[in-house]
């Protein structure tokens, strides 16, 4: 039998949930506006740890306490950016 992940998409700000996705481009801040300032935090937090990119494939994940994981994803050059690379990127989140 496969496992099925269930993934809803819902707006920033948004707080009930158990894990936070955010994607960043190589050599760019994560986007952080609009969201939760323990998220917000989080995010910076995850993108200051040495040897953060932003690359393709990497990731950095942290527990806000009382709260959700927050994953930071990166997404690898933004020129680089397709459809595609967005397809795995949701595979690889889930």
């Amino acid at each position: 039998m496969t496992d099925v992940a269930s993934v809803a998409v819902v707006p920033r700000g948004h707080r009930d949930t158990d894990l936070i996705l955010a994607g960043c481009f190589e050599r760019e801040a994560p986007g952080v506006e609009g969201v939760a300032p323990e998220v917000r935090a989080a995010l910076e937090r995850l993108a200051a740890r040495g040897g953060w990119t932003g690359r393709d494939d990497q990731m950095a994940q942290t527990e806000i306490p009382g709260g959700p994981v927050v994953s930071l994803l990166g997404l690898g050059e933004r020129k680089d950016f397709s459809f595609q690379r967005l397809s795995r990127w949701i595979g690889r989140a889930s």
